[in-house]
Parts: C-alpha cells; sequence; structure tokens
C-alpha cells in the first residue's frame, strides 16, 4: 500500500513539475508585455513574477479548492486579507484554498509513507491521530502564513507613512498639487520602500483614471488595512473639504503619526516583562532549581541510606 501511494505521489509531483515548466516556457502574450514594460523596475517583475506563481498555483489545484472553499462571510475576510497581504488578482482565493486542501491532503500521505519507510507499525487511536494531526497542521497552516504575511506588511507600511508624508510635504510646499505630490513620493520611494510606493502609484493611476481623490485614497485603505493609512486619507479629505492649509496639516500629521509609532514601540517594551515571564518560568525556573536544592537532595539521600 506505501508503494503504491509513494507513485501516486511521486506523479502528482511530476504532473505539477510538467504544468509549471510548461507555463514557465511558453508564457501567455499578455505576461510577456507586461514583463517588457517592467524591465526597469525590479519590484514591477517580482510582483509579475509572483502574480504568475499564484495563478499558476490557482489552475494547478483548481480541483481540490472547492473541498476547502468556504461560503459567506468567511471567503469574504480570507478575499479581503489576500489583498490586504498584496495580492489581488482574482485568482488569489482560489490558489489558497487549492493550496489549504492539498496541504491537507497531502500531509497525512507523506505522514504514512515515511512510518512505512521507517517501519513504524501504528493501531488503533494513535494511527488516527498520526494521520489527523498532519491535516490539522495543512488545513491550519497557509491561513498562519497569510496572517503573517499581512502583518509584515502593514508593519512596512506604516512605519515609512511618516517619511512619505513628509516628502508629501515638501512638494506641497514647492508648489504641487497633492496628486502630484503623491505621484513624486511615489516614484522616488521606490528603490527604497516598494510597498509604499507601489501603493501611491496606484492611487495616482486611479487618480488619472478618473476616480476622485477621496475614494481613491479610500481604496488605498482598502488595499492596505492600515489604521494610519484611514486617518492619513480622511485627514487630506477634510483638508481639501474645509479648504485649510494642506502643507501644515501634513505636518502636523506626520508628527502625529511619529508621536504614536513611538508610544506604540514604549507600550511594547513595557509588555515584554509580561511575555517573558512564562519562558523564564517554564525554562530557566526548573534548572536554578536544580542547582539550588539539588545538593540538598543529595546530601538527604546519603543521610537515608
Amino acid at each position: 500500500m506505501s508503494i503504491w501511494l509513494a507513485l501516486l505521489l511521486l506523479f502528482v509531483a511530476i504532473v505539477a513539475l510538467v504544468l509549471w515548466l510548461f507555463d514557465a516556457i511558453f508564457p501567455d502574450e499578455a505576461r510577456r508585455r507586461l514583463a517588457d514594460l517592467a524591465e526597469s523596475s525590479p519590484s514591477a517583475r517580482r510582483r509579475i513574477k509572483r502574480n504568475h506563481v499564484v495563478d499558476v498555483m490557482a489552475r494547478i489545484t483548481q480541483p481540490l479548492s472547492k473541498l476547502a472553499t468556504p461560503e459567506g462571510e468567511e471567503f469574504s475576510d480570507i478575499a479581503i486579507k489576500l489583498i490586504h497581504a498584496g495580492y489581488r488578482q482574482r485568482s488569489a482565493p482560489a490558489a489558497f484554498f487549492g493550496l489549504k486542501a492539498a496541504l491537507m491532503l497531502m500531509l497525512p500521505a507523506l505522514t504514512f509513507v515515511l512510518l512505512s519507510a521507517l517501519s513504524v507499525q501504528l493501531h488503533g487511536a494513535s494511527a488516527i491521530v498520526a494521520m489527523i494531526f498532519p491535516a490539522i497542521i495543512g488545513f491550519y497552516l497557509p491561513g498562519m502564513a497569510l496572517r503573517l504575511a499581512v502583518q509584515r506588511r502593514q508593519v512596512a507600511i506604516q512605519r515609512g507613512l511618516p517619511d512619505a508624508i513628509d516628502l508629501m510635504t515638501v512638494c506641497v510646499e514647492a508648489g504641487q498639487s497633492m496628486d502630484m505630490a503623491m505621484q513624486r513620493v511615489g516614484d522616488e520611494l521606490m528603490g527604497r520602500d516598494a510597498l509604499l510606493a507601489e501603493e501611491l502609484r496606484i492611487l495616482g493611476m486611479e487618480v488619472r483614471a478618473g476616480l476622485s481623490r477621496e475614494l481613491a485614497l479610500r481604496n488605498l485603505y482598502a488595499r492596505t488595512g492600515v489604521e494610519d493609512v484611514d486617518s492619513f486619507a480622511s485627514m487630506v479629505i477634510q483638508a481639501e473639504r474645509f479648504g485649510t492649509s494642506l502643507s501644515q496639516a501634513l505636518r502636523t500629521h506626520s508628527g502625529t503619526m511619529r508621536t504614536r509609532i513611538r508610544q506604540r514601540i514604549e507600550e511594547d517594551a513595557a509588555k515584554m516583562g509580561t511575555k517573558l515571564l512564562f519562558p523564564m518560568i517554564t525554562c530557566l525556573f526548573p534548572g536554578i532549581l536544580f542547582v539550588l536544592l539539588g545538593p540538598a537532595f543529595l546530601q538527604l539521600l546519603a543521610l537515608v541510606r
């Protein structure tokens, strides 16, 4: 049984590899043109390559994606998280749920093959646990990886936003409009903060395509999910609506954001002692207790004997 299962897994891996190589060697015309347009931008090339990987994964795992695809609010939440992580193409949810279903099925099979190769015999409840535990890991692992990707991207955007606002302030004070300032800052930050620069360039393209600045700023917050981006969008909209000085509002908001970031860092530093308490108790306290009470325990054993 283990030999047939190993041959089946090998067949699936070979088919996936052949499909991957065929798609890489013979790309479609649209992807080739996008690659030519993004030839001067490393971040754009990485984004096109990442989107291509997601599309291929969605096509390969399409028969399995229906096994793990939920309905209703849960599907919408996953789609929003994928957008926050930077996966904005339509095939991203299908690739995510297909990967979840594939891991949920393949990890127990790999565990069974590994146990059979090691000649480990499991019976009853132990065999059930050995099959169910890898399936649970395969089911929840993509969600954990997605949460980490969202958190990492949001932290990067949050850290780079105050500097971007300072550059916007300089551009606005030099006489540029807010739309031109955001586009210029997006171009300037491309080599330093590619994530924020990409979002600002998308915002500029939406404004040039005919969207209002308010709607484009709301879309910026919807794509990132960062609260500081929401406050920045609200500040720009209110300054434009009430006719206040935009440069002064940007300067004040930048200082407020830096103060907020510093307060968050101080709050995390204050929580560090509490977070380290449990690891210290579980890891250090037994060793200290053994060193302190070990000699006394040996002396008691000598007296008893």
